[in-house]
């Protein structure tokens, strides 16, 4: 007889597994769908706003989108390094992998953003997962949300994710535990055994484009060497500056990661030639 195996086990496995050193879009993307759905094993019971994602990467402690939320309150404080950001018609935010919405959740907890209150400040998300985008909009917490992939960062401005949005679109922008799944040297900049590369859109270039103020965004520790060396090759074109880089826990109570010494890089840069377009034509 074939032995079956339960939804929810067959959901957590792949991210006990290598699924996170993978860059397939379709095998990430199928793996964040089955996790949108949400049903509690002990009351059957399906939650509105949580997703299976939420629940488990929380058990396993996971909380980068609180320290990007702490980043940006610094860095919005009288003292810090956005202080001056004209906010005549709200702070715009975008937040790229959002999935079910914990960046917009941990915002809305700081008092950033209001649920469904877009007033003032509003944020707008976006995912490759369809059902984590329900969840994300089920949160409250998102003005828009838009279903696309940041490894569509391909030939042509059309064939970009992020094509969609001006330049200085937002504010702010997050993309808080994405980079996992983006190939950093699929878009390496500086590549000779790849001359076609030097021809595509970087994500990391793409996200300072849209963004007039500051952009926050994490990677894994054994992978952030790639994406650490086109940062730092857009701070010496000028085209940011670093505001912070520090290493912090990733998923501290799951021991895949623990045992092999896995933990989270969180990054903040200020975006030195953006220009707030939209406040200058108010």
């Amino acid at each position: 007889h074939r032995r079956i195996v339960s939804p929810i086990a067959a959901m957590i496995r792949p991210m006990e597994g290598d699924l996170g050193m993978s860059f397939d879009s379709d095998s990430v993307r199928t793996t964040y769908d089955a996790w949108g759905d949400v049903v509690n094993p002990e009351t059957a019971v399906v939650s509105e706003n949580k997703s299976l994602y939420s629940q488990t990467v929380r058990d396993w402690g996971y909380d980068c989108p609180e320290l990007a939320t702490d980043v940006l309150v610094r860095a919005l404080s009288s003292r810090g390094a956005i202080s001056q950001i004209d906010r005549t018609h709200g702070l715009r935010m975008l937040d790229v992998g959002c999935a079910d919405g914990l960046q917009a959740e941990s915002l809305c907890t700081a008092g950033v953003l209001r649920q469904n209150d877009f007033s003032s400040n509003s944020m707008e998300g976006m995912d490759l997962s369809p059902k984590l985008l329900r969840r994300a909009m089920e949160s409250g917490g998102y003005k828009n949300l838009i279903c696309d992939d940041l490894n569509r960062c391909d030939f042509g401005e059309t064939d970009v994710a992020t094509a969609r949005f001006a330049n200085n679109a937002f504010h702010v922008t997050f993309c808080v535990g994405v980079l996992t799944y983006v190939d950093p040297l699929a878009y390496a900049e500086r590549d000779e055994d790849k001359p076609d590369a030097r021809k595509r859109k970087n994500p990391l270039r793409e996200l300072a484009r849209v963004t007039s103020r500051l952009v926050i965004f994490t990677c894994r520790t054994d992978m952030c060497e790639a994406w650490e060396a086109i940062a730092d090759e857009m701070v010496l074109d000028s085209t940011w500056t670093q505001l912070e880089k520090k290493k912090v826990p990733y998923l501290p109570k799951n021991k895949t990661y623990t045992d092999k010494g896995v933990e989270a890089k969180i990054y903040a840069y200020v975006v030195t030639s953006g220009v707030d377009e939209y406040s200058a034509s108010s």
